[in-house]
């Protein structure tokens, strides 16, 4: 009887740990970070970036990117390999990915995926932000956290850069 009660609370243990690990995985720390735009939109990215630290928001497939401006969206149309903690997932133009020196693109999206006037981007139900023009300079970008920089594209492998897109 000892031994019963002792294989069924190791099984009980083991399940709810199981349980608990796939509750920590999924794809809802990812944040909206960055978005580049040249005047005339044919040269843009969007950076999102993994915000809590989970090596396992790699649940993508399926998910969107969208924005309420253009009524464009971008699907991911595959999961992350993990570890994703910390990582940034880079949405570029293929013009954007065609500058000398600049990071990769995750993903291709469409030339004028945003408006550079204003406009409001958003990431599956977990994430929206909403930013004002975009600097158009051809050097800076808006951050989420620190507001307009000089623009620092980072793609999943950490590969990154400035690019100038005058």
């Amino acid at each position: 009887m000892k031994t019963t009660r002792t294989v069924l609370f190791a099984a009980v243990a083991t399940g709810s740990l199981m349980v608990a690990q796939a509750a920590l995985a999924g794809a809802h720390t990812w944040d909206i970070h960055e978005v580049f735009s040249a005047a005339g939109g044919s040269i843009q990215f969007i950076e999102l970036r993994e915000m809590g630290g989970g090596a396992g928001e790699t649940f993508l497939a399926g998910l969107q990117v969208k924005s309420r401006s253009t009524g464009n969206f971008f699907t991911f149309p595959a999961n992350l390999a993990p570890p994703s903690n910390n990582r940034h997932i880079l949405l570029g133009t293929a013009a954007y990915a065609a500058l000398p020196g600049a990071p990769a693109p995750d993903h291709i999206i469409p030339a004028g995926f945003f408006n550079p006037n204003g406009d409001t981007v958003s990431y599956h139900t977990y994430d929206s932000w909403t930013f004002g023009a975009v600097p158009t300079n051809c050097v800076n970008s808006m951050n989420r956290l620190t507001g307009v920089a000089a623009n620092s594209p980072t793609n999943y492998t950490f590969q990154t850069g400035v690019v100038d897109a005058c």
